[in-house]
């Protein structure tokens, strides 16, 4: 019942009281004097006396009305009277309208009559039961359904329902079997009159319907599920593309999301089911997918003119791999790397992406890989060869300084050791480690020829398996290395074991025209003790002076670098020092006929001795 009927219970009641207390006061208590008119109460028991006489029956005192039974006593409750039931109040008066008895609401016509069956109370539609008690919940009349509200109203229209979604019609009546359009809403009303709900099939065909039962179309999420409809409403399945992308929805209907496999390809659907295309990090791996979602596996391929590799599971490659015998880099972004990579150390690709080893030319440079990729710094010894790669690994040509060193390599790279000359011309010598050590090159521009004495068949003095030819070419050729350290341009009139006349020997130095001409020689005598050193010149020589200079500068620093005995400077008239247009010399550098001399002889350190000493000399009477 309606809320505005408990007011109406509250006035019934209070002016029950209000009776009750008036006519009590009225009539006295107990009193068998009362009036004879009107109310009396005696022994418990409520009289209404019209001329001394009980009335019985039904009673109106002007305001109520009142039902005495047959010995004239006033009642209350529920009575029934001529087939109808009544309701009288604790005070007797006869009840109308809504009344609350028992737990259950009841409706009194004004009357008093209890109504039953169908009940409009201002428009509300009410079903009173054949007890009385007014209906709610679920009732059946016939072939038609109603439902009535805790409040006993009559449902109309939409209904929500233990969760479920009911339709009753204008007259309340549960509607089934049978599409509904209602507000710009579709229905679809079930063999019980349930609204569908979520995916159901009508004629063979499966349509989605929301929690509250109505029909959705496009994307839509049914209890954690999602589905796509058509614009009638009907689960799709298999591929779908909304808006531009792709979906795929399973034989129920249901979006498939995160890994998928179909034909033998597989897919990936990310969390709003989106397919995936592209490069994309999935856990902690990426992935490619082409433009048609499918995931690539095992191989190379290109994407925006970068290069990739994915293995058999399709999982991006990055660092190292090594793949038919090649090694290959990927970077952080999984693009494969070409060109210089440095990974601890410094790597090259080539445009295949394979890492080189060995030489490599990049940038007009030259470069040298290890077996393990690694681009080499400093010094490196291939095939019997030194080379000598920068800080930033290019091979160096040309002078250049390590240590505080110079050193020289060839255009190929190669450290050179012993003569070179440069491109200006100038000639250096390179130590057998490589390092040109600085001296002065006061004699830049002389010319001096060095004439080791013998040669070839002609092997001069001999002791034993001992040979002066031997032994002069050597001092000659340190002498030579010395002379050009220091700027000298060197002409030597045998290099190696050959045989030569004395007057060829001249007519090569009158071809230079040198500074200074050198004759080497060894001596030897019959008796072994004579030893030492000797120095001669050719008196009337083309230039007498300036030989005994040369010879007496040579002399004297011999003696002091070898300490050996001093035979003095001497004449004599030698064919190599007649007709030679220089200052001319000729040394006897030790008796190969005395035994200690010969030992020192033909060792590589008195040899030195004896060429610093014999520069010296040359030095001292060049720069003059």
């Amino acid at each position: 019942m309606k809320e505005g009927n408990e007011d109406l219970k509250f006035r019934v009641v209070l002016l029950s009281l209000m009776v009750f207390f008036v006519i009590g006061l009225g009539m006295g208590s107990n009193s068998a004097d009362a009036a004879t008119t009107g109310w009396n109460y005696t022994s418990g028991n409520w009289y209404y006396y019209q001329n001394d006489v009980p009335v019985k029956g039904w009673v109106y005192d002007g305001k109520n009305w009142y039902y005495m039974n047959s010995s004239g006593v006033m009642q209350t409750g529920w009575i029934y009277w001529k087939y109808d039931w009544y309701y009288l109040d604790k005070s007797g008066a006869m009840k109308t309208g809504w009344l609350k008895w028992s737990n259950n609401w009841y409706y009194l016509k004004s009357s008093g009559a209890m109504q039953t069956g169908w009940l409009n109370d201002n428009g509300t539609h009410y079903y009173l039961q054949s007890d009385g008690a007014m209906k709610t919940g679920w009732m059946q009349l016939g072939t038609d359904t109603y439902f009535f509200k805790s409040s006993g109203a009559k449902s109309i229209g939409i209904t929500q329902i233990s969760g479920w979604y009911y339709y009753f019609n204008n007259s309340g009546v549960l509607q089934k079997n049978k599409w509904l359009n209602l507000d710009s809403k579709t229905y679809y009303l079930t063999s019980d009159g349930r609204a569908a709900a979520g995916p159901y099939d009508i004629l063979g065909k499966r349509y989605l319907f929301n929690e509250e039962g109505v029909l959705v179309k496009g994307l839509s999420d049914i209890n954690g599920i999602t589905y796509y409809t058509n614009q009638d409403g009907m689960i799709q399945s298999g591929w779908q593309t909304i808006d531009g992308r792709r979906y795929y929805f399973n034989s129920n209907g249901a979006m498939q999301v995160g890994w998928f496999t179909e034909l033998g390809n597989t897919y990936y659907l990310g969390s709003t089911g989106i397919m995936t295309t592209g490069i994309a990090k999935i856990g902690t791996q990426s992935y490619y997918f082409n433009s048609s979602g499918i995931l690539f596996k095992n191989g190379f391929f290109t994407e925006n003119e970068k290069r990739y590799y994915a293995n058999d599971k399709g999982e991006l490659n990055y660092s190292w791999l090594t793949l038919n015998g090649h090694k290959y880099h990927f970077g952080s972004d999984f693009i494969m790397d070409t060109g210089w990579v440095y990974e601890g150390k410094w790597y090259f690709f080539n445009g295949q992406g394979e890492m080189q080893t060995g030489w490599l030319s990049s940038g007009g440079k030259w470069y040298y890989l290890d077996s393990s990729g690694a681009m080499q710094t400093g010094w490196v010894f291939l095939g019997g060869k030194w080379y000598y790669l920068d800080k930033s690994g290019a091979m160096l040509t040309g002078w250049y300084q390590d240590g505080g060193k110079w050193y020289y390599s060839n255009t190929s790279g190669v450290m050179q050791t012993g003569w070179i000359t440069d491109a200006a011309g100038k000639e250096w010598y390179l130590e057998p480690s490589g390092v040109w050590i600085p001296v002065s090159r006061e004699l830049e521009g002389k010319k001096i020829v060095l004439d080791p004495g013998h040669g070839g068949r002609d092997s001069g003095a001999v002791s034993g398996i001992i040979y002066e030819k031997n032994i002069v070419l050597s001092v000659g050729l340190k002498l030579k290395d010395e002379l050009r350290k220091h700027g000298a341009k060197v002409h030597m009139t045998r290099s190696t074991d050959v045989y030569l006349t004395l007057g060829e020997r001249v007519v090569y130095s009158n071809s230079i025209l040198p500074d200074a001409f050198v004759s080497i020689h060894v001596n030897s005598s019959v008796y072994s003790q004579p030893a030492g050193m000797e120095t001669y010149y050719n008196p009337n020589g083309y230039y007498p002076t300036a030989s005994k200079t040369l010879a007496t500068s040579i002399q004297t620093e011999m003696i002091k670098a070898t300490g050996a005995a001093n035979r003095g400077v001497k004449t004599a008239e030698f064919a190599v020092l007649r007709g030679n247009k220089a200052p001319a010399v000729l040394v006897e550098i030790g008796f190969i006929s005395n035994a200690a001399e010969r030992d020192k002889l033909i060792t590589s350190s008195y040899q030195t001795s004896v060429v610093n000493g014999m520069y010296k000399g040359l030095s001292g009477f060049l720069s003059k």
